[in-house]
């Protein structure tokens, strides 16, 4: 009788969930971001990302065109953290690991200077031309659809959050190979009550018939009015 009810309590607590999802408009989502962005970067903050990509390699089952299987993934996790202080600059500090490379990297940007490092060597500053920006070719979208929602509120570290979503789909050419690719993603992002943004959550993948990409990254967002940054020292 005790598991029937709280099979019971479940699906009606799910049910609650359900129930407060509701499709919303662009400019609703974009407000509230915007209205997040300039209440973080106003305080000295830090926002750690941790990632987890896998990749696995589609082949035909005994020369079947139906059926595929698919050879182990592998598998590539990175975490960042960066720290802000407005007005001063920020710190990052960048870790990659996979079966074949493990990198560290870290880079701090103070006095209109930037300055890196690599697997805890000694630190050099960057050049204006290394630190110039450099433009991206942009993927053909023969596709692309996006929807808004606001999923409901939940706990999030002790205090209430507000849950909403970003949901993509699209079709496009990748310019390095010229096949069409198909992707879709989720992001969900959980607000405090007072509007800060607390926590993303992106889930992604890519397939293009041969092969299938999967991203999961979790972004943590917190302010810390303890940060400090300041040049290093140079060798």
């Amino acid at each position: 009788m005790k598991k029937i009810f709280f099979l019971a309590f479940v699906l009606l607590a799910s049910g609650v969930v359900f129930a407060q999802e509701k499709t919303i408009q662009q400019a609703e989502f974009e407000t509230i971001s915007k209205s997040s962005a300039k209440m973080l970067f106003e305080k000295p903050h830090r926002i750690t990302r941790t990632q987890q990509s896998t990749v696995e390699i589609l082949q035909p089952e005994n020369g079947a065109k139906s059926s595929v299987s698919a050879s182990p993934a592998s598998s590539i996790s990175v975490k960042s953290i960066t720290e802000f202080l407005p007005s001063v600059g920020f710190r990052t500090v960048y870790e990659f690991n996979s079966s074949s490379k493990n990198t560290k990297k870290e880079m701090i940007r103070i006095g209109g200077k930037t300055y890196t490092r690599e697997n805890d060597a000694g630190w050099a500053e960057l050049s204006v031309a290394q630190t110039a920006s450099r433009a991206r070719s942009a993927n053909s979208n023969a596709d692309h659809k996006i929807e808004y929602k606001a999923v409901g509120t939940e706990k999030l570290n002790n205090q209430n959050a507000n849950i909403y979503a970003k949901i993509e789909t699209a079709r496009f050419v990748n310019p390095a190979d010229n096949k069409e690719n198909v992707s879709s993603t989720t992001t969900k992002y959980w607000y405090a009550e007072d509007g800060r943004l607390l926590k993303r959550e992106r889930r992604r993948e890519i397939r293009n018939g041969k092969m299938v990409s999967r991203f999961v990254s979790t972004t943590v967002f917190e302010t810390d009015p303890s940060i400090k940054i300041e040049a290093p020292k140079l060798n």
